[in-house]
């Protein structure tokens, strides 16, 4: 059976079996709701703005707006980005603990 997270806190318990036992783990339904309204709000938002690292470039290449249908692959370059030379691979324990906080 599958831990629930986003919709309410978790106890020491369930983040214990998180952590350390590798529960699996699925997004709360009200969380998912959340993200899915955060992301429409920002589609929405954005339509008409120039908003920094949605829509345009970062750092140096702020100057230039991203069209709409690359702005995806912006945000998964920007993580791939944030991951190069990262050094040693963190313990299992250590990641799960990172994501979950």
């Amino acid at each position: 059976m599958s831990i629930r997270i986003g919709g309410n806190f978790l106890s020491l318990r369930e983040v214990q079996q998180i952590v350390f036992a590798e529960a699996p783990v699925q997004a709360d339904k009200k969380a998912q709701q959340r993200v899915l309204e955060s992301y429409q709000f920002l589609q929405d938002f954005a339509a008409d703005k120039v908003i920094y690292g949605i829509n345009t470039g970062f750092g140096p290449m702020a100057q230039y707006k991203i069209r709409e249908a690359d702005q995806v692959q912006l945000q998964y370059n920007l993580i791939r980005s944030h991951a190069s030379g990262c050094g040693e691979v963190l313990p299992v324990i250590v990641t799960r603990a990172a994501m979950l906080a």
